[in-house]
């Protein structure tokens, strides 16, 4: 188990998760998780009076969408996490976030449940890569058509969530 594990070299990512870079907040993955966990959950609990509440305009997310968004992909990183530490050899898929989206039901559900369900999925990422060692960290698969390493994965889950709640304050003034 590693204390501290460093993000990724820039240079190193594709241009797509470059442009996350600047949601990146410390040199510490794990208490960039934590942080970032800790930050979104209160922004998104800002919606328990109205329980998410409808989208902000036509066409996009509603909260609870938004949530379940970032619900899938965390599910989906720990996945191609484990692949990746696993030395898995198969390319892994892609994901359509907008059809995920569409087929979820997140407003059917509560948002104190969902809030729940995080938490939860959360904390099994947390299992899952605490004992990872550093050639762990560093071991490669390919995912969406991308070469990724746990190292990128656990970067583009913490800024992923940190653009969307970025997004959250901004369209919703909370």
């Amino acid at each position: 188990m590693i204390d501290k594990v460093k993000p990724p070299v820039k240079a190193d990512l594709s241009e797509y998760y470059q442009s996350y870079w600047d949601y990146l907040q410390s040199d510490d993955l794990l208490l960039e998780m934590k942080n970032q966990f800790r930050e979104s959950l209160e922004a998104f609990g800002a919606f328990r009076a109205t329980d998410g509440g409808p989208a902000y305009a036509p066409g996009k997310w509603s909260v609870k969408q938004l949530l379940g968004h970032l619900i899938d992909c965390e599910r989906i990183f720990q996945f191609r996490a484990l692949s990746c530490a696993r030395g898995e050899r198969a390319a892994l898929p892609a994901f359509d976030e907008d059809l995920y989206a569409q087929t979820s039901r997140s407003d059917d559900r509560s948002l104190d449940e969902m809030l729940e369900e995080w938490s939860v999925v959360r904390r099994a990422y947390e299992c899952l890569i605490e004992p990872f060692d550093e050639a762990e960290w560093d071991r490669a698969g390919v995912a969406n058509g991308r070469e990724v390493s746990n190292r990128i994965l656990l970067y583009f889950v913490i800024v992923h969530a940190r653009h969307h709640t970025r997004i959250l304050h901004e369209r919703y003034g909370k």
